[in-house]
Parts: structure tokens; C-alpha cells; sequence
């Protein structure tokens, strides 16, 4: 059997997704409590690798287990036995025949970045952690208008840092923008608050630190530093020499994947110990379209 969780946590407590030994991690956290729980050892998969500091708001992992447990009971085990900042959100049950896997399954993911522009020293300690924040006032219209330049299908070498030269850098990006927030009633009273503004982006995958210098660009560009056209142009050069240093990680979140169909549709509990099991005709599609 497959489970599927969806958990949140906080960056800034794991040095990463990925598990490394005698480092505290998300998946390493997380096999400790599911090998707890299962009396058995358990490896886990995600959906996206997030590094030191990065926030999840909905990452998918999955593992196998013979074992049958009710779901409603295992994920409110899961967060009790939790020490460290995660939440398990939900989770699916899915027979083997599904071949769900979280990170090759997945159609494509969503990550948004925090910006906090024109606010004060008190309201940058506030947001420490949570948001990048800037000096000067951004603007927006440059900003959204430059984000225009990288949907599409792009070779993102100039924006990423991939230390393998044989790794295809071409991505789809299907969506890119700039929208001002509300910002928290519990981050007022404090100065003048600034503007908080979320940076969202869809792709069918991300390329090591995309999200960051493509954040880092628009912020340059929002900022006057640069423009919407040097930024195409820089696109196009193919260049990892231009690109401009990443944004901070602690901005950044891992907001969810897409899949078809939804593991979670498809895994929910009726009741207890009652089990999805979805026929072959419902198996899930790789990047390509293809059935696994």
C-alpha cells in the first residue's frame, strides 16, 4: 500500500528536505515518526526538495507499508509525536496499482515567495524569517510585467545553479505574478507596515534555486535596479554568470503539487479502515501524459 501525507513546516528549524545524517530534516524527522508509529523502518519520497530554511505550506510524501491504518488516527498520531515544527495536513491511502510517486507523478507545483517592501525596523523583525523584507518601495506594474518574460518554455540556465552540465534546464512555466496582501492584524501597531506582496509561480518542475533568483530579479526590477528587457535578454543568453544572487531562502515556500487525478480524492476514509483502491484505468500520469 501507498500512503500520502500532505504536511506543512518550518524551514527554519531543518537544513532541508532531503535526509542527512545527524541533521535534523524533514523527511529524516518524519521516517523517525513514521518508523515509530509503524514499528517498522520507513523511507519516504516528496514532491519538491526545499533547501535550509525553505517553508511548506503543502508538500506531498509518500511510503509503502503493508500495514492498514485508519487515516483520521494516523495523522493525529503523526502530529502529537511531532517535536519539531511540522504538521501532517492530511492523508490518502492508495493501492500499489496506482504507482503513485510523489515528485514523478506530479503535473506540476506551485511555490510563492513573501516580499515585504517600505517597512519599518520593527516590522522587519516581525517578519524575520517569515518574508523577505526590502527598503525601498517596489514597483509592482514593473514587476508583473517582467514575470510576462518567463512564462513559457525557457532554457532557465541563467536563473538556477545546477552544478550538473548534462541536466536539462528547459521548464514550462504556466504561471507568474505579483499581487499586494493584506497584511496580518498581528503586525500592526508597530510602524508603518509596508506592503506585503506574494510572488507565485507554476511550473511542471523548478530548476536548484530558480524560484529565488527569478524572486531576486523582479525584486531588482521592482527596485529600478533593473529592467523587464535587460531581464529577457539575460533569459535568453543562457548564462548562469548573469543571473543575480538568490533571493534569502526564508521568503520562500513550497505551496503545493498537482496531480491527476488528486491522491487525496482518491485515498480518503468513508469511515475507519475503509480503503480507496483505485482501479488501473485511474493510474496517474507522468509529465509526459503518459499512464504509469
Amino acid at each position: 500500500m501507498i500512503y500520502v501525507l500532505k504536511v506543512a513546516y518550518d524551514g527554519a528549524f531543518f537544513v532541508g528536505v532531503q535526509r542527512q545524517p545527524y541533521k535534523d530534516t524533514v523527511m529524516g524527522d518524519l521516517e523517525t515518526l513514521l518508523t515509530r508509529y509503524f514499528s517498522e523502518p520507513i523511507k519516504t519520497s516528496v514532491a519538491g526538495r526545499t533547501d535550509t530554511g525553505v517553508h511548506a505550506l503543502g508538500q506531498v510524501i509518500a511510503f509503502q507499508s503493508e500495514q492498514i491504518h485508519d487515516l483520521e488516527k494516523l495523522t493525529h498520531s503523526l502530529n502529537a509525536m511531532a517535536r519539531s515544527p511540522l504538521a501532517v495536513l492530511e492523508s490518502a491511502l492508495l493501492d500499489d496499482e496506482s504507482a503513485f510517486h510523489p515528485r514523478h507523478c506530479a503535473l506540476s507545483r506551485t511555490y510563492q515567495y513573501l516580499v515585504v517592501d517600505d517597512c519599518s525596523y520593527s516590522q522587519r523583525l516581525l517578519w524575520r524569517g517569515r518574508a523577505w523584507t526590502v527598503g525601498p518601495r517596489l514597483d509592482m506594474a514593473a514587476m508583473n510585467q517582467a514575470a510576462g518574460h518567463f512564462v513559457g518554455t525557457h532554457d532557465f540556465t541563467t536563473y538556477s545553479y545546477q552544478p550538473d552540465e548534462d541536466m536539462a534546464r528547459v521548464r514550462e512555466v504556466t504561471d507568474f505574478s505579483i499581487r499586494e496582501e493584506a497584511i496580518p492584524e498581528v503586525f500592526s501597531g508597530s510602524g508603518p507596515t509596508g506592503r506585503l506582496l506574494r510572488i507565485e509561480i507554476t511550473a511542471n518542475g523548478f530548476l536548484r534555486r530558480m524560484v529565488r533568483a527569478l524572486t531576486s530579479e523582479l525584486v531588482r526590477i521592482g527596485a529600478a535596479i533593473e529592467t523587464a528587457e535587460s531581464a529577457a535578454e539575460k533569459l535568453a543568453a543562457c548564462d548562469p554568470e548573469l543571473g543575480p544572487p538568490p533571493a534569502p531562502a526564508h521568503g520562500l515556500y513550497f505551496k503545493s503539487a498537482f496531480y491527476s487525478p488528486d491522491p487525496f480524492e482518491l485515498g480518503k476514509t468513508v469511515g475507519r479502515y475503509r480503503l480507496a483502491r483505485p482501479s488501473t484505468s485511474l493510474n496517474f500520469q507522468d509529465q509526459s501524459g503518459r499512464l504509469n
